[in-house]
């Protein structure tokens, strides 16, 4: 992981919180017939640069996710490719359930309906993952711990 992924500059927070919002509350496991989530399955969370805001997104194995960010709950669905890419990007398809109408880190809040896809890349040792705009190392915000479940479940 590289130092940029560390330390997130505030259009990086913003574009992390926003994928990561969408991604990880909009969460799920073979939603739709998407594959597997196995890598994703469980909870992660990234602190903000400014030093004060957590985001915790958690993934169930059925294809349903929560994400908890600032004052924001967001629950959701999502479906995730079977197998990454030849460059270890999975496609995570997500949709937002249910949300609280509270902001997030970043103020923004997630409306109900509203879909999202983001490309995930975990660390070899499934201990981290990216959030990325796009397949490319470039459009990733990151990275993200796994830990213990401490989200709320969905």
């Amino acid at each position: 992981m590289s130092t940029r992924h560390a330390n997130l500059d505030t259009a990086g927070a913003r574009r992390c919180a926003r994928a990561a919002l969408c991604a990880l509350l909009l969460g799920g496991a073979t939603a739709a017939g998407a594959g597997t989530a196995a890598p994703l399955v469980g909870s992660w969370k990234m602190t903000l640069s400014d030093g004060i805001c957590s985001e915790i997104h958690r993934f169930d194995a059925y294809g349903g996710s929560v994400v908890v960010s600032g004052a924001a709950r967001v629950e959701g669905t999502y479906g995730v490719s079977a197998k990454p890419d030849p460059h270890g990007f999975y496609k995570l398809d997500e949709q937002v359930v249910h949300g609280n109408g509270k902001p997030d880190c970043t103020g923004a809040v997630a409306r109900e309906g509203n879909t999202a896809t983001i490309y995930v890349k975990v660390h070899p040792k499934q201990n981290q993952l990216l959030f990325c705009d796009t397949p490319a190392p470039d459009s990733c915000v990151g990275p993200l711990e796994r830990v213990a479940d401490e989200a709320p479940a969905p």
